[in-house]
């Protein structure tokens, strides 16, 4: 009997992904991918009786999506019948199986054991290639992992370093911003301490001055109070004298003794109201009234002597008179020397009390000076500590600067580490995949019909043929790794990861994506080569690109050399062999699922 899967319901996985895997009594027979209504022409032959098992798989996930177990006796023949498989899914998926009768298979096999013998052989054979491909599939894996594990490692390390200088930057222009306002701040207070210097100098050139003034004030009014003392010294000789005079004739004269006395009294009175003009006043008008009290009493004597008609008296009265008038006029001129010394006093004092005025208000000018001179220093001794304190700051900020620079050189000397680190890890992964490719160099096979069935059907379709022959059997499509082979009808079959397909399905499926990749990398493979750069190249530049001491750093001739080297060894292990061309092309490495 003959069976194929044809379809499936009710999956969500990529039809083109899913497989079957077919066994009979627990024996594999075949697999078939994908699972496609457009292949139900091949068919697996399958013996008549026994209990046969359907296990659908996503190859790519590697995941067991469902199965079916059934006996053979009761596949209905010539028909199709959807089976429900055995699922957690819901709804339950199912698979569509066709059947037909082979009867003329069976019965060739049963009359030819070393048929059923070479069939059992190769069946053993495909699974053992299917289990070293899976085996294959799953080192690629690993490694592409590996691959990946580590490019994200260095992407990491790149980033974090870019990050710590772009920080470390930032510190920087804020720390030189700092300084930068430190120091204006510090000419600043320099400045106002040059300013508030120079005025203080002013202040105390004015005060020199000041004093100088009021030195020579004090001098002129010391002296003018000498001179009035000395008059008034003098004033009062003169007084003195006219006492005792007046004294002397009073004693001479008993008549007019209580009159000079009274004068007397008063003149010696004077000496209690020299200081003010009201008291002298009042003085000149007592003496005044005095005076006119003596011409009245000096009346009634000469009235006095006319009644009693005496010469004599009226001769003594008369000298007596005369000498009394005398001596009032001189008490006159007394008076009025008085009054013109009091009004000298008066200007005097009035003198003093304005000078006193000036030399008050030049001592309270003098305290005021004094105190802004004080203020001035206590200023300028704040500023001197805040200069002292920004002097400090600037002193931390320097220090902490100098602190970011050793941490920028040792992050730079990291980073250098870093990259070395990376050029070795980017080496060790080119060596792998150099090494995966290298592992499928193959040397120059000679053609068998395969390859001259598979020459003229692509000249036949005016296809240009791009398949790379790796064994008998066995080429390599672009990234695709396909097993080509002859059946009776001379048709070519090609099987991809164990379901069969022909060679004009296989085309329409891969030609486009596998022929824009191998364009693809041959023009930018030439692009380097014509540059006279390489991708390893590119990488290490890019990686030193990050800090500007490795930009600066020219290669060594003994760098560029063994990059060359190298580059060289790498381009010798990616060349290979198209023996049905009879010439050389260099494949791009198989892309990882």
């Amino acid at each position: 009997m003959n069976l194929s899967v044809i379809q499936t319901e009710n999956l969500e996985n990529d039809q083109a992904a899913l497989g079957c895997y077919i066994s009979v009594d627990n024996q594999l027979i075949d697999i078939v991918t994908p699972i496609s209504s457009l292949y139900n022409e091949s068919f697996t032959e399958i013996p008549n009786n026994g209990t046969i098992e359907f296990v659908i798989k996503d190859m790519r996930k590697d995941e067991v999506v469902g199965v079916l177990v059934l006996n053979i006796e009761d596949i209905q023949k010539d028909s199709e019948k959807w089976y429900e498989l055995e699922s957690m899914l819901v709804p339950t998926p199912k698979v569509l199986i066709s059947s037909n009768g082979g009867s003329q298979i069976s019965k060739s096999i049963k009359k030819s054991p070393q048929k059923e013998e070479l069939l059992h052989k190769i069946n053993e054979l495909s699974t053992t290639v299917l289990e070293l491909e899976c085996q294959l599939g799953l080192e690629k894996e690993e490694k592409h992992r590996e691959i990946e594990s580590k490019t994200k490692i260095v992407q990491s390390i790149q980033n974090g370093s870019d990050f710590t200088i772009e920080q470390l930057k930032i510190k920087l222009a804020s720390a030189y911003t700092l300084i930068e306002e430190f120091s204006l701040e510090k000419d600043n207070l320099i400045k106002l301490c040059e300013i508030e210097h120079e005025k203080s100098k002013t202040l105390e050139k004015k005060l020199k001055d000041i004093k100088w003034k009021y030195d020579e004030t004090i001098d002129r009014i010391k002296s003018s109070e000498l001179s009035y003392m000395n008059e008034n010294h003098s004033l009062q000789e003169e007084l003195r004298k006219t006492k005792e005079a007046l004294n002397n004739e009073l004693c001479v004269k008993g008549t007019r003794e209580a009159f000079i006395a009274q004068l007397s009294y008063k003149i010696t009175s004077q000496k209690c109201f020299e200081n003010t003009d009201g008291e002298l006043i009042k003085r000149i008008e007592t003496l005044s009234k005095q005076l006119e009290n003596s011409e009245n009493t000096k009346n009634t004597l000469r009235a006095m002597l006319e009644s009693k008609d005496d010469d004599m008296i009226i001769e003594k009265n008369c000298l007596n008179c005369q000498t009394i008038q005398e001596k009032c006029e001189f008490l006159e001129s007394t008076i009025e020397n008085l009054q013109e010394i009091v009004a000298h006093q008066t200007a005097a004092e009035s003198i003093s009390t304005m000078l006193k005025e000036k030399i008050v208000y030049h001592e309270a000018e003098i305290e005021c000076l004094q105190t802004l001179i004080a203020t001035k220093n206590e200023e300028t001794d704040a500023l001197n500590d805040v200069i002292n304190l920004k002097t400090l700051e600037l002193d931390a900020v320097i220090t902490e600067n100098d602190e970011i620079v050793h941490e920028s050189s040792e992050l730079k000397r990291r980073i250098l580490t870093m990259n070395k680190n990376i050029d070795t890890l980017e080496r060790e992964i080119l060596d792998l995949k150099c090494r995966n490719i290298s592992a499928k160099k193959v040397e120059k096979i000679k053609l068998d019909d395969i390859d001259f069935n598979l020459d003229s059907y692509l000249s036949e379709q005016g296809i240009e043929n791009l398949f790379v022959k790796m064994a008998h059997g066995v080429y390599l499509y672009g990234t695709k790794r396909v097993n080509i082979d002859i059946k009776n009808d001379n048709r070519l079959i090609c099987r991809t990861g164990g379901g069969y397909m022909p060679i004009d399905e296989f085309l329409k499926l891969y030609q486009n994506t596998e022929v824009e990749d191998i364009s693809k990398y041959v023009k930018k493979q030439s692009l380097f080569l014509a540059q006279g750069g390489s991708p390893l190249r590119k990488m290490h530049n890019r990686a030193s690109s990050s800090t500007p001491e490795i930009t600066s750093r020219k290669a060594s001739p003994r760098e560029n050399f063994t990059e060359r080297n190298f580059e060289n060894k790498i381009i010798d292990k990616l060349k290979v062999v198209y023996p049905l061309k009879e010439r050389n092309c260099t494949p791009i490495p198989r892309k990882s699922k």
